[in-house]
């Protein structure tokens, strides 16, 4: 019986922006390798450790649930982090895990649901405006995140906005539950960013000489904005 694989795409960064998924190119033998899987599917446990991952760090990307992380090893470095759901009919605050393990010429990303931000990285790739090189790469997927995270702190300061102007018109009930929906909405969230703030942070500091000193950088600003994200959060929830 032939069992579904776990691998949703695997492209060769071309260098150039672009993207080749010919495994048969012998251009692609040395070229960066970004490996897309969904751990639902198949047993990727297995596969990940048949694509050489050491067992432990197989088995911390394929976890079920897993709080915002990182993790560096002599080989890479592992880094579990949160992003926005937005998924059709599906809550934003119900946040979409992705787990990453990042070498010099290899990226791995491993999820259950669809995560948007990873899509808009290949459809970069596609158009031949993408990253070139794994910490480019690395650094394109953290600020999608972010960038759809931002998207949501934004709609939940809006909302407050609208309420605020709503309470001289009355109809106070109705807004004392859209309030409560949003206090929920924010402390679940905020739950998330906090710690995914300390790993990037860390991922910043300990990048096991995967990243130069401007891409670290990179990834330092990405924490700061979380954490402009979450004193925001903590604003709105007051």
């Amino acid at each position: 019986m032939n069992t579904q694989s776990c691998i949703v795409f695997e492209c060769w960064l071309d260098g150039e922006g672009g993207l080749s998924s010919d495994k048969n190119s012998p251009q692609n033998r040395d070229r960066p390798r970004w490996i897309h899987m969904d751990y639902s599917i198949g047993n990727a446990e297995a596969e990940l450790v048949a694509l050489g991952l050491d067992p432990h760090i197989s088995e911390s990307l394929v976890r079920i649930d897993t709080r915002p992380r990182t993790v560096t090893t002599g080989e890479g470095v592992f880094i579990a982090l949160r992003g926005v759901n937005s998924n059709p009919g599906s809550n934003p605050e119900d946040m979409v895990s992705l787990r990453m393990w990042i070498e010099r010429g290899r990226l791995i990303t491993v999820r259950q649901r669809r995560i948007f931000s990873v899509q808009d990285v290949r459809a970069t790739l596609d158009n031949n405006i993408g990253p070139y090189d794994i910490p480019s790469l690395v650094i394109a997927i953290v600020e999608r995140l972010a960038d759809r995270i931002s998207d949501f702190v934004d709609a939940i300061e809006s909302h407050l906005e609208e309420h605020e102007a709503d309470v001289e018109l009355g109809g106070k009930a109705h807004i004392r539950r859209q309030v409560s929906l949003l206090r929920r909405q924010t402390a679940v969230v905020r739950r998330f960013l906090a710690p995914q703030r300390d790993a990037l942070d860390n991922l910043f500091r300990h990048s096991g000489g995967i990243l130069n000193e401007d891409q670290a950088y990179s990834i330092r600003e990405q924490s700061d904005r979380i954490t402009r994200y979450v004193e925001d959060l903590d604003i709105a929830r007051d």
